[in-house]
Parts: structure tokens; sequence; C-alpha cells
């Protein structure tokens, strides 16, 4: 059994490569992309405008859970993108009681800098 630091120091070492996945995913579309395709407004929310770059952060972060995140430690992502009364978890439909950890994230912050070339804050992510 794995004690309470080896825990948190595997969940940090996670979220840290999740961080990456994202930056890397979202350069690699920026170079393929046709000017201004990413600045592009992909849907609107209640609380945001979402851009064709937060769908690609977006699409990157699930891509990610699906595939690293331990089942063992089941979560729930909060983040920008995500309707107050839609509820995503991983492993997906993870009951509510179930739910041990909760993931805020804000996938690009500085998403219309990002977007025109100037400094981006990335990936902020806190459990």
């Amino acid at each position: 059994m794995m004690s309470d630091h080896d825990q948190l120091e595997l969940l940090r070492a996670l979220v840290a490569e999740l961080g990456n996945h994202v930056q890397a995913r979202v350069l690699a579309s920026r170079e393929t992309a046709a000017p201004g395709e990413l600045a592009q407004i992909a849907r609107t929310t209640e609380a945001d405008i979402i851009y064709a770059i937060d769908k690609v952060s977006e699409e990157a972060i699930e891509e990610w859970f699906q595939a690293h995140w331990p089942a063992s430690e089941p979560v729930q992502l909060v983040m920008e993108g995500i309707e107050d009364d839609e509820t995503v978890t991983f492993p997906p439909q993870t009951p509510a009681q179930q739910i041990k950890w909760k993931c805020l994230m804000d996938p690009i912050d500085g998403t219309r800098n990002l977007m025109y070339d100037k400094r981006s804050a990335w990936v902020m992510i806190g459990l």
C-alpha cells in the first residue's frame, strides 16, 4: 500500500505530465492550423466563449485522462468548457460518492494571448 506522501507525489507527477501533454498538443495544432483557424469561436456557454484552440486542449485532456489516470483514484474534472450541470469523471460515469479527487483546470490560462502569439500561463491544475 502506498503512503499518503507517495500517493500525492504520484498524482503531482501525473498532473505535470498532463500539463505537458496539453501544451504539446496545442503547440502542434498551432503549427498545422491555417491562420486564424484556432481563433474561431467553437461554441459559447453561459460562462465563457470556447475557441477552436480550447477544443484542442479539451480533446487532449480527455484523451490523456482516458489513457493515464489510475482507475483506483476516481476524479471529477472541473474546468472551463464543462457546464455546471455536466459531470465529467474518470473513469467515466463514476458515481459521485466514489469520487476521491476533484481536478480543477484552466487548460489555457490566457487563450486570447496564445492565439495572438503572446505569453500564456498554459495549464493551471489543482487537485
